[in-house]
């Protein structure tokens, strides 16, 4: 499927306390990234470098969806800091042992709204 400029990107996140488990990252539904996430500072700072590239490679802004079971008030103003454009998913169902899958689900369906 061909990628568009100016077309939504979309960021699905399951996060826990303050560590990423998965991640994915959405273009017209088409998956660009999806990965699990270290837990430590090198898996955020990367996440932000990756979220730039495409950011600037597609021309458009970034929503980030985050399942945040942990409701970290912290994470949610770091993400603001860097300009991205928030919105807080606390009401989905996930098993723990499929947290990439559900990341790269929360994704694909905002991609398609």
């Amino acid at each position: 499927m061909k990628v568009n400029k100016n077309s939504p990107i979309s960021i699905g996140i399951r996060l826990e306390k303050y560590t990423f488990e998965a991640c994915a990252i959405s273009v017209s539904n088409k998956i660009l990234f999806n990965n699990t996430f270290l837990t430590n500072i090198e898996g955020y700072e990367a996440f932000i470098q990756t979220c730039k590239n495409i950011e600037r490679e597609y021309n458009s802004s970034i929503s980030i969806s985050i399942e945040d079971t942990a409701k970290e008030t912290n994470f949610k103003h770091l993400i603001h800091y860097h300009g991205f454009n928030l919105i807080v998913l606390n009401t989905l169902k996930y098993k723990k042992n499929n947290s990439e899958n559900d990341a790269l689900k929360i994704a694909q369906i905002l991609s398609q709204s």
